[in-house]
């Protein structure tokens, strides 16, 4: 355990600046250990980072020391593949140049499978399972801060990450192997944070296969905390996304019929009048059609999320176009997923399908599958000996 900090003489503990660090999956932990920091008197920056593989791992933690401080760092095994870099590499600058600047590097853990075995460097504090009690303790303890009896009042309202929101609806399970897009992600977030109450409803628009449910559903997940109602609503169908949002009285208490009608509009009633929840988010997944779209969109104090190929949305909201991976995200994914590809050989796929992500999962499926060399899975796909229908199964935990 660290030994708590106090200023020379005794007294109050000293009040310290910590740079907590964390991939973008993590968004939701990072918030809430600086809102536990801030709590207890001390300064917290939040720090997204995913360094570029062309920048030494060294000189990439470097530049965290230029911060006044320690630096925190929020790691599971994802952090770690973050690149994605050799497992070597990893536990070289661990051993060296982290154990060199020990005092200024700390570390909490969010998993429970093994991580680097030069982590033990960092003895990082476990919060895996436990609860939002155990967890902030686990997190003083290992900083050495004291706990203040009357801790103060930080704006601002942080849900611990592991309490799931009052009414979750039918969002699809998160995806392990979501890559990059935080970008695009904090686009959307800021979008309906701006927008005029009321009207707070972006549409991610795209063609098919750009990402726009997963991109959809990792917000959902990423932002939980800022909800207190999360309800998703397939859309393909004109019937069945009436009968999911009319579903929703049900779990509002809404004491009303079946008829669809009549429940959509006293669910569209209850969330504009924010009863019971203010904190809200409808995700409308597919929507294309958007006749009758002003009888169906939820206004009121909370948010609304729509996928769709269709840019007319652009008349009833705010329209975000889903573009194509950028080409790091799109070769750090196949180099994840296909190990023995190098940058070069992960760089020519992507040129090949343009960075359209589910043309690239299903490559990087067969790659990392059959252990095909680059060349020769490129010549069969130009040949049309391999489309993307002869390609392994891929599952939604398998797109980006």
């Amino acid at each position: 355990m660290a030994e708590q900090r106090r200023p020379a003489g005794g007294g109050a503990a000293v009040s310290e600046h910590f740079l907590v660090v964390f991939p973008g999956y993590h968004r939701s932990w990072a918030a809430w250990i600086a809102h536990c920091l801030e709590r207890q008197g001390h300064r917290a920056t939040l720090q997204r980072w995913d360094p570029p593989r062309e920048v030494s791992l060294e000189d990439s933690l470097g530049d965290l020391l230029l911060a006044s401080g320690r630096v925190l760092l929020v790691l599971n095994d994802w952090f770690f593949e973050l690149g994605p870099r050799p497992a070597g590499e990893w536990n070289d600058v661990l051993r060296g140049f982290v154990a060199a600047h020990a005092d200024r590097f700390t570390a909490v853990n969010l998993t429970n499978r093994p991580l680097l075995p030069a982590t033990a460097v960092l003895e990082p504090a476990s919060l895996w399972g436990v609860n939002e009690e155990a967890a902030e303790e686990r997190l003083l303890s290992r900083l050495g801060l004291e706990r203040l009896r009357n801790p103060r009042a930080v704006p601002g309202r942080v849900r611990y990450p592991d309490t799931r929101c009052e009414i979750w609806g039918e969002v699809p399970r998160r995806n392990p192997r979501f890559t990059g897009r935080d970008d695009l992600l904090n686009v959307i977030h800021q979008r309906l944070a701006d927008a005029e109450r009321g009207a707070a409803a972006c549409t991610l628009v795209g063609m098919s296969g750009i990402g726009k449910t997963q991109l959809a559903a990792e917000y959902a997940h990423r932002f939980s905390t800022d909800y207190d109602l999360v309800w998703w609503v397939n859309s393909d169908d004109r019937n069945i996304q009436r009968d999911r949002l009319g579903e929703l009285a049900a779990e509002l208490g809404l004491r009303i019929g079946n008829e669809p009608g009549e429940r959509i509009r006293a669910v569209r009633n209850a969330l504009r009048r924010a009863e019971p929840y203010a904190n809200w988010l409808i995700v409308f997944d597919g929507w294309d059609d958007t006749e009758g779209a002003a009888a169906l969109l939820p206004q009121g104090p909370g948010h609304v999320l729509i996928t769709s190929r269709n840019r007319g949305w652009s008349e009833h909201t705010d329209v975000l176009e889903v573009p194509s991976f950028l080409r790091p995200e799109s070769t750090g994914y196949l180099m994840r997923r296909a190990s023995h590809i190098t940058a070069q050989e992960a760089d020519e796929v992507a040129a090949e399908f343009g960075d359209v992500p589910l043309p690239l999962v299903q490559a990087a499926s067969w790659l990392g599958e059959s252990g095909m060399e680059v060349s020769e899975y490129l010549q069969m796909v130009r040949e049309g000996k391999l489309t993307t229908v002869d390609e392994p199964a891929t599952t939604g935990e398998g797109f980006p």
